[in-house]
């Protein structure tokens, strides 16, 4: 009879560490999607926020926004993005143009490729980290050659590198960004600085393009005479969640100035150097789905450069 009690009394012991176990996982499963699907992590119109997807999720993006410049023009955004690892995840999206009716018609724009690593948490969990890199990819109309789309598509390559940080006080959110934009000049090869047969002796003379001594690589210092450097920063609120507020600043400029007629075309990256202050809503159908209206005034108001922006953006992420 003792052995039986001491049987069931061990079955029931392994039964309740089992359930204890899996309950622990589910809590530490919805900690962690709570951390990285945070509402106050939302995607924010000029500032790349601190939003990892789970692994395995999907997100559909889509954004429209009417720019006022010397007239009047819509763009349209479309994306999906994929939660690749725990840390990792990726978006593509592409970009459809408009002008003034009397200007005829749309074109489409062009696309990007986002990647986005989650470095972590620190202090507390109070500040987190983590490095975006986008790759513009040439799909819309060349704004060197093309004024028409000039600041609604570029046409040329870019690579958007840089860090995201988010520092948490209580229900306030202030979020930063730092990025390099390496761009394509006029009529550049954009990548074909880069070597990757260590066959070949140009190889490691350029380092594998990484070297900014060689005048044939990625890196050469002539090469990077039309970069630019962004800086952005935000803050937001899920004090009255649903509902969260947010704004901002963003601005941008030239990292060395040179005086070819390509650098003084009327775009970001070039002649203009844009100062702009935004301010928006999100509102949360559910944790997941958000919807939002933002607008945006540009205060260096450059000439045949956007001078204000309105806008409206969704997300639904399964």
């Amino acid at each position: 009879m003792r052995e039986r009690g001491f049987c069931r009394y061990e079955m029931k012991t392994g039964i309740l560490h089992l359930i204890e176990t899996r309950i622990s996982a589910i809590c530490m499963a919805l900690i962690f999607l709570c951390i990285h699907v945070s509402p106050a992590s939302g995607g924010m119109p000029f500032t790349e926020t601190i939003h990892t997807l789970p692994e395995g999720a999907i997100e559909t993006l889509f954004r429209t926004e009417v720019l006022r410049m010397d007239d009047f023009s819509r763009r349209e955004r479309f994306g999906i993005g994929f939660g690749i690892l725990p840390r990792l995840s990726a978006w593509y999206s592409v970009e459809y143009c408009h002008t003034s009716p009397d200007r005829g018609g749309g074109a489409l724009g062009d696309s990007f490729l986002r990647i986005w690593y989650y470095c972590g948490e620190y202090f507390r969990d109070r500040f987190h980290v983590g490095i975006s890199s986008e790759f513009r990819l040439p799909s819309g109309e060349n704004a060197y050659v093309n004024p028409k789309w000039r600041n609604l598509s570029f046409g040329n390559p870019e690579l958007k590198l840089g860090p995201v940080v988010q520092f948490d006080a209580g229900h306030v959110f202030f979020h930063g960004n730092l990025f390099y934009v390496l761009r394509a000049a006029y009529e550049e090869s954009f990548y074909s600085g880069f070597s990757v047969n260590p066959a070949k002796g140009e190889t490691w003379g350029r380092f594998f393009g990484l070297n900014p001594g060689s005048e044939e690589a990625f890196l050469y210092n002539e090469r990077l005479k039309n970069d630019y450097v962004i800086v952005s920063c935000a803050v937001n609120t899920d004090r009255w969640y649903p509902v969260l507020p947010y704004c901002g600043i963003y601005c941008s400029s030239r990292v060395y100035k040179r005086t070819t007629s390509y650098d003084e075309l009327p775009m970001e990256g070039s002649g203009a150097v844009p100062v702009i202050v935004y301010t928006g809503v999100r509102y949360f159908i559910s944790y997941q789905t958000y919807a939002g209206i933002f607008g945006a005034v540009n205060l260096h108001r450059e000439e045949n450069y956007v001078k204000e922006v309105m806008g409206f953006n969704f997300s639904l992420q399964f």
